[in-house]
């Protein structure tokens, strides 16, 4: 992976490299962590991790492609077909936490 000095766009995975700087951090993972969980019923911490993680990984995977195609929308389409699936992926209690919080 690059770092300051290699420059993080000279990377293989830009972003990757990033999240490594940022995720490699014990302090910002955890502060991250607690932010994302401190709403959620503790029961729900291992689903709304779960939710968390998987969603990020699937962001990530339609941004990294986003950085050199020609088509704006392409990335806001995938999102939103990716939406619909990870909807379906969350845990049902999660879900019916998240819907009484409207």
């Amino acid at each position: 992976m690059a770092g300051f000095r290699g420059g993080y766009a000279k990377a293989a995975d830009p972003l990757g490299a990033i999240f490594d700087l940022i995720w490699g951090a014990p302090i910002a993972a955890s502060a991250v962590i607690a932010a994302v969980l401190e709403p959620v019923p503790h029961h729900l911490h291992d689903a709304m991790l779960e939710f968390v993680c998987t969603a990020t990984d699937t962001l990530r995977g339609i941004l990294i492609p986003a950085f050199v195609e020609s088509d704006r929308g392409r990335a806001r389409r995938r999102w939103e077909t990716a939406a619909t699936a990870l909807r379906r992926m969350a845990h049902p209690d999660l879900v019916a936490w998240l819907n009484g919080q409207r």
